[in-house]
Protein backbone atom coordinates (compact mmCIF):
# COMPACT_ATOMS: atom_id res chain seq x y z
CA UNK A 1 0.00 0.00 0.00
CA UNK A 2 1.43 3.19 -0.94
CA UNK A 3 1.85 6.11 1.26
CA UNK A 4 1.49 9.77 -0.06
CA UNK A 5 1.85 12.94 1.97
CA UNK A 6 -1.39 15.50 1.94
CA UNK A 7 -0.07 18.61 -0.14
CA UNK A 8 -0.03 20.37 3.16
CA UNK A 9 2.21 17.94 5.09
CA UNK A 10 4.52 18.69 1.39
CA UNK A 11 4.95 22.22 2.59
CA UNK A 12 5.19 21.44 5.77
CA UNK A 13 8.34 18.99 4.79
CA UNK A 14 9.42 21.40 2.67
CA UNK A 15 9.33 24.53 5.70
CA UNK A 16 10.75 22.40 8.35
CA UNK A 17 13.67 20.90 6.12
CA UNK A 18 14.96 24.44 5.08
CA UNK A 19 14.46 25.36 8.55
CA UNK A 20 16.80 22.94 9.98
CA UNK A 21 18.83 23.62 6.38
CA UNK A 22 19.43 27.22 7.40
CA UNK A 23 20.59 26.94 10.93
CA UNK A 24 23.37 23.52 10.03
CA UNK A 25 24.35 22.56 6.38
CA UNK A 26 22.84 19.36 5.60
CA UNK A 27 20.39 18.97 8.69
CA UNK A 28 17.50 19.62 6.09
CA UNK A 29 18.59 17.17 3.80
CA UNK A 30 18.66 14.37 7.09
CA UNK A 31 15.38 15.42 8.32
CA UNK A 32 13.60 14.82 4.79
CA UNK A 33 15.58 11.32 4.50
CA UNK A 34 14.26 10.60 7.85
CA UNK A 35 10.93 11.22 6.68
CA UNK A 36 11.16 9.07 3.90
CA UNK A 37 12.25 6.67 5.50
CA UNK A 38 9.02 6.99 7.77
CA UNK A 39 7.12 7.06 4.23
CA UNK A 40 8.73 3.70 3.36
CA UNK A 41 7.65 2.07 7.06
CA UNK A 42 4.17 3.35 7.26
CA UNK A 43 4.13 2.09 3.30
CA UNK A 44 5.25 -1.16 4.42
CA UNK A 45 2.81 -1.81 7.53
CA UNK A 46 0.65 1.10 7.91
CA UNK A 47 -1.93 -0.45 11.02
CA UNK A 48 1.68 -0.71 12.99
CA UNK A 49 1.86 2.53 14.88
CA UNK A 50 -1.23 3.78 17.46
CA UNK A 51 -3.43 5.64 16.97
CA UNK A 52 -3.25 9.67 17.76
CA UNK A 53 -3.30 10.19 21.59
CA UNK A 54 -7.47 11.96 22.03
CA UNK A 55 -8.25 12.02 18.86
CA UNK A 56 -11.12 9.99 18.06
CA UNK A 57 -11.77 9.46 14.26
CA UNK A 58 -12.97 7.09 11.62
CA UNK A 59 -10.63 6.25 10.00
CA UNK A 60 -8.33 5.72 12.86
CA UNK A 61 -5.36 8.62 12.59
CA UNK A 62 -1.97 7.06 13.63
CA UNK A 63 0.99 8.69 14.86
CA UNK A 64 4.17 7.69 13.44
CA UNK A 65 7.06 9.75 15.41
CA UNK A 66 10.48 10.68 13.83
CA UNK A 67 13.70 9.58 16.13
CA UNK A 68 15.82 12.09 15.54
CA UNK A 69 13.99 14.93 15.21
CA UNK A 70 10.73 16.11 17.07
CA UNK A 71 7.88 15.68 14.43
CA UNK A 72 5.34 13.41 14.33
CA UNK A 73 3.56 12.19 11.14
CA UNK A 74 -0.46 11.96 11.54
CA UNK A 75 -1.89 9.70 8.87
CA UNK A 76 -5.09 7.57 7.97
CA UNK A 77 -5.08 4.32 5.88
CA UNK A 78 -7.83 4.04 3.43
CA UNK A 79 -8.95 1.27 0.80
CA UNK A 80 -5.38 2.09 -1.70
CA UNK A 81 -3.50 4.38 -0.18
CA UNK A 82 -2.14 5.70 3.42
CA UNK A 83 -2.54 9.53 3.79
CA UNK A 84 -0.34 11.61 6.00
CA UNK A 85 -1.94 14.70 6.62
CA UNK A 86 1.32 16.87 8.21
CA UNK A 87 4.22 16.49 9.12
CA UNK A 88 3.63 18.18 12.52
CA UNK A 89 6.10 19.51 14.77
CA UNK A 90 4.94 18.02 18.65
CA UNK A 91 5.06 21.22 20.50
CA UNK A 92 3.15 23.46 18.37
CA UNK A 93 0.09 24.05 17.04
CA UNK A 94 -1.44 20.47 18.29
CA UNK A 95 -4.05 19.31 15.56
CA UNK A 96 -4.15 22.16 13.23
CA UNK A 97 -4.30 19.30 10.91
CA UNK A 98 -7.39 17.27 11.87
CA UNK A 99 -9.45 19.96 9.29
CA UNK A 100 -7.58 18.12 6.61
CA UNK A 101 -9.28 14.98 7.14
CA UNK A 102 -12.82 16.03 5.67
CA UNK A 103 -11.73 16.03 2.27
CA UNK A 104 -10.55 12.54 2.25
CA UNK A 105 -13.95 11.46 3.58
CA UNK A 106 -15.36 12.17 -0.01
CA UNK A 107 -12.77 9.79 -1.68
Amino acid sequence: MRAELHEEARRGLSAAASWYEERTPGLGDDFAVEVLHALDSIEDAPETWPAWPGVRHAPTIHRFLLSDFPFALPYTVLKERSVVLAVAHVRQRPGYWLKRTKALRAQ
